[in-house]
C-alpha cells in the first residue's frame, strides 16, 4: 500500500519491507468492505473515527479485540462442548499462538497445581 501520506514504519519489523503503513489515521484510505453498508453510512462512520480522540480509538480497538477473543472462545466451545474453561483457554492459546506455547502453559498450570 503506497501513496500520499504513507511511509514505512520502523516499529513494524514483523511485516515485509514492501508493506507501507500510514503514520496517521487521516491518511488511511478507509473503505467499507461490506456490501450491506450504504456508502453514506460508511463515510459517516469513518468521519466519526477520524474525529475521535486517541483514547476513544484505543478504547474501541480494545473493545473489538475483547469481542473477537470472546467469539473465538465461543467457537471453540461450540465445536468441543465438553471442554472445561481451562481446556478452552488452552485450545485458544494453541490455535492462536501455537502448540509449543500451549504446551508450556499446560505444563506451568500442572506445576502450579502440584
Amino acid at each position: 500500500m503506497s501513496g500520499i501520506g504513507t511511509d514505512t514504519l520502523p516499529c513494524a519489523s514483523h511485516l515485509p519491507r514492501c508493506i507501507e503503513l500510514p503514520r496517521r489515521l487521516d491518511s488511511w484510505p478507509m473503505r467499507s468492505a461490506t456490501d450491506d453498508t450504504r456508502p453514506e453510512a460508511a463515510d459517516f462512520q469513518v468521519a466519526l473515527l477520524r474525529q475521535a480522540s486517541p483514547a476513544r480509538r484505543a478504547a474501541l480497538a480494545l473493545s473489538l479485540s475483547q469481542t473477537v477473543r470472546f467469539l473465538a472462545r465461543q467457537a471453540i466451545r461450540s465445536r468441543e462442548p465438553g471442554l472445561s474453561d481451562e481446556e478452552v483457554g488452552l485450545r485458544f492459546v494453541e490455535l492462536h499462538y501455537g502448540r509449543a506455547l500451549a504446551a508450556a502453559v499446560r505444563d506451568d498450570l500442572a506445576r502450579r497445581r502440584s
